[in-house]
């Protein structure tokens, strides 16, 4: 067997050191695949924390959103009652003298009940009331049914 020197060993001896150059990149490469893995992993558990916490917020959200409506339902209700306790009260008494006490009460609440009351009862009380105050609930009356926009509320006097 004949060795030659000379540039084929050359060749050979870096042809050598290639394998363990080849073999460091592809372990820096291993290195940063390992790195880019463990940040990802480390990213998906972050979003998969943060939906969690998502879905903790909105059932937390949707259980106030009931127990709103809930609240709601209930006020309206006992407001309604209210209301037909008010109009039955008013409808009782006599109408002179329920216009004698809806004169002085609160608009809103005149136009509610004198609204609510069958027009039999109504009349006579809205009779009895100022003309001013029967001429502002009367349009009140006729303009809450628009649209707000479409409401026209001006030049109504109240006393």
């Amino acid at each position: 067997m004949q060795t030659r020197t000379g540039r084929g060993d050359e060749i050979l001896a870096s042809g050598c050191d290639m394998p363990s150059v080849l073999l460091d990149t592809i372990k820096e490469e291993q290195a940063l695949l390992d790195a880019a893995r463990t940040r990802l992993e480390e990213r998906e558990a972050e979003i998969a924390l943060k939906e969690e916490t998502v879905d903790l917020k909105s059932a937390r959200l949707e259980e106030l959103r009931q127990e709103l409506s809930r609240l709601l339902e209930r006020s309206e209700a006992q407001q309604t009652d209210d209301l037909n306790r008010l109009v039955a009260l008013y409808s009782a008494m006599k109408p002179a003298d329920a216009a004698r006490i809806m004169d002085d009460l609160d608009l809103e609440v005149t136009v509610l009940v004198l609204g609510t009351m069958r027009e039999r009862d109504a009349a006579p009380i809205m009779a009895g009331l100022s003309e001013i105050r029967a001429r502002a609930i009367s349009k009140i009356m006729l303009e809450r049914a628009q649209l707000p926009g479409d409401q026209d509320l001006t030049g109504i006097k109240l006393r």
